[in-house]
């Protein structure tokens, strides 16, 4: 990736996170919320894209897999940004983006997870998996109360709206597998 491309990914997400923080509704939210947006997902799925293509063996499907993901958020983003900002309704066709986001995010984590992590104990992938389940035990006895009683509506709104919290703590949990999993470096020359 060029420098000047680079340099455009930093002003931008500069300027969203100063939005972010310090706009209180009074700014351009088209722009930011949007536009920005938009285009700094659309630039982070080419970079995952082009990091895919100089991967090699089993990793590059894996992050191919991910690209495809970041690649479906944007595409629900940029409908939300065209057709919904006005008049949001649940559920939507972006929100067919948003949900294959986090089946792309499972299964890229897992191909990753496969190609750089040869010859395991068992007691360490079950070191994982009790790290992952215990993570997301945690976050759904925390949120899925308050996120139930928040939520109203018809069964569908309902299911997806639940979708989001859930599939957080979900791939959450799972990078904290990983990450137990990582107790060495989790790369195809460790």
């Amino acid at each position: 990736m060029s420098l000047a491309v680079r340099a455009a990914a930093v002003v931008g997400l500069g300027a969203l996170a100063v939005h972010s923080f310090v706009s209180a509704g009074n700014s351009p939210e088209e722009l930011f919320g949007g536009w920005l947006y938009n285009g700094l997902q659309l630039l982070a799925t080419v970079t995952l894209l082009l990091g895919a293509m100089r991967a090699r063996g089993a990793e590059r499907l894996g992050f191919v897999v991910l690209a495809i993901g970041l690649a479906a958020s944007a595409a629900g983003d940029f409908y939300y940004t065209l057709a919904l900002s006005e008049s949001a309704t649940s559920p939507s066709p972006a929100d067919v983006g948003y949900v294959l986001f986090y089946v792309a995010g499972y299964i890229g984590l897992v191909l990753l997870l496969r190609a750089r992590t040869r010859g395991l104990a068992a007691n360490v992938w079950l070191d994982g998996a009790i790290a992952a389940t215990g993570v997301a035990s945690v976050a759904v006895a925390v949120l899925l109360g308050s996120i139930v009683d928040l939520t109203e509506g018809p069964v569908a709104t309902v299911a997806v709206n639940l979708v989001y919290p859930l599939g957080d703590a979900m791939l959450f949990a799972a990078v904290v597998g990983v990450f137990v999993l990582g107790g060495r470096r989790l790369d195809p020359g460790s």
